[in-house]
């Protein structure tokens, strides 16, 4: 198309946001490659673009990465490679938060596509004297612009669309990467069937005042972000977001947590914890909510918030559910159906937005030093506050540790439950709290 037919809304910044969308959403792949050409697009960086995109998914079914582009990035030319380079970074870093109006103008961008080169094609063959031609020419591609629906409406024509639906679920799946979040302590990821939660489950963690829920939920977001490439928000509703930081910070760099919170990390840690930090970035989010009354609605804008900025959680962590309040009324009315309300709520949320919840919630107060029996677990019938709470739930575990554990650095994880099934499994795991660290045992326990 000429500059004057593709002015805005239809220019490069247009054309822009659609490549952008082919990288991140499958259905605009699929429907993408069956309309759209490769000189629909009027700058030569962004048609190699929509090339690479194309090819990769012909030749592997996936949905194309910033890692491909870099290793094709390497076969142009030298003198052009910079200004394609910037164009490629540009188009993953689009802010698509817009993207619904771009799928709606989409359809317009490719009949008006078709309709120039279908012009420019009957014109050539009008020129060379085959008017039969010419007359069928432009009959059939009227036809077929007039059948492209690229914004269908909510309908399918079952049969038909079968190899198309078959298509965008490997894409999403692909796209989605992980939807197991292992927690890197391998007994604990048995019992839940060796690879973690899934994708819209509810975990809750239960323990006594003071016995390691928050930290034992920064080690699940740092396990998550460091091993299994997953986006982790973390939400604290109790203490001070820079706590939390502190806390992060002493478990990558697995060292004192005072030296971290005095600023006194040796230079060679620090270099370390850089170079982590440059290949972690855009995976942990950190977002304190210590206001009263906070309900799942503060945690559902904190997500739109962040999806439209082009960030999407795999895994959302509450520190902790009880601080929750039902979206309904303001504030507290009878604690024991408030508490089943909020904690249905974290399972809605996890469920609709396709993420991994983690929570924690606090157990009865100890009665008769039961905390100094090494025997003794919490269950849920320990739960303070409301047994409703838990009923949602797809794990409940509980921490629990002695005096005496704690100074050899011991922790017992309960998982009680996991689904409709008994886990009853106990764990026996390693704990610094020093260093913010829960884990494996580095030596036998």
């Amino acid at each position: 198309m000429t500059d004057e037919q593709t002015r805005f809304p239809f220019g490069p910044d247009f054309q822009k946001a659609v490549l952008a969308l082919m990288i991140k959403d499958p259905v605009v792949l699929v429907r993408g490659i069956q309309h759209l050409r490769a000189e629909f697009f009027t700058v030569p960086e962004l048609s190699w673009a929509f090339s690479v995109i194309t090819e990769y998914n012909e030749k592997y079914g996936r949905m194309v990465t910033e890692a491909v582009f870099v290793e094709e990035l390497r076969r142009i030319d030298a003198t052009l490679r910079l200004s394609y380079t910037t164009t490629i970074k540009g188009i993953f870093e689009l802010d698509v938060s817009h993207g619904v109006y771009i799928k709606e103008k989409l359809l317009e961008f490719i009949q008006r596509n078709e309709f120039v080169r279908t012009w420019q094609e009957t014109e050539a063959l009008y020129k060379a004297g085959v008017l039969d031609d010419a007359f069928d020419h432009v009959s059939a591609s009227v036809a077929r612009i007039k059948a492209i629906d690229f914004s269908k409406s909510d309908r399918s024509f079952f049969f038909e669309e079968f190899k198309e639906r078959e298509q965008i679920r490997m894409l999403e799946q692909s796209s989605t990467g992980n939807n197991n979040f292992p927690t890197g302590i391998i007994p604990l990821d048995q019992s839940f069937g060796g690879r973690g939660p899934e994708r819209g489950e509810l975990i809750v963690v239960f323990a006594d005042a003071k016995k390691g829920k928050s930290i034992f939920l920064v080690n699940i977001g740092a396990a998550c972000v460091r091993s299994f490439s997953g986006r982790v928000l973390h939400m604290q509703l109790e203490g001070s977001r820079r706590q939390t930081e502190a806390r992060y910070d002493a478990r990558f760099s697995d060292h004192l947590y005072t030296d971290v919170k005095r600023g006194e990390l040796q230079n060679d840690v620090r270099q370390k914890l850089v170079r982590e930090y440059d290949r972690l970035q855009g995976r942990l989010v950190v977002r304190g909510l210590c206001d009263f009354d906070r309900t799942i609605l503060d945690v559902e804008a904190e997500m739109q918030t962040l999806i439209a900025g082009g960030f999407k959680p795999d895994m959302v962590i509450v520190d902790y559910g009880d601080l929750l309040s039902p979206r309904k009324g303001g504030g507290r009315g009878d604690s024991y159906s408030d508490q089943g309300a909020v904690f249905r709520d974290l399972k809605t949320f996890a469920q609709k937005h396709n993420v991994v919840v983690w929570t924690a919630s606090q157990a009865q107060r100890p009665a008769n030093n039961r905390v100094e029996d090494p025997e003794y677990v919490v269950r849920v019938r320990n739960i303070a506050d409301s047994y409703n709470k838990i009923r949602v739930a797809d794990a409940i575990m509980s921490l629990n540790q002695t005096s005496v554990e704690k100074d050899a650095g011991v922790l017992r994880i309960y998982h009680e439950l996991y689904r409709d099934n008994e886990a009853g499994r106990l764990i026996k795991v390693h704990v610094d709290f020093k260093k913010m660290f829960i884990g494996m045992p580095r030596f036998g326990l």
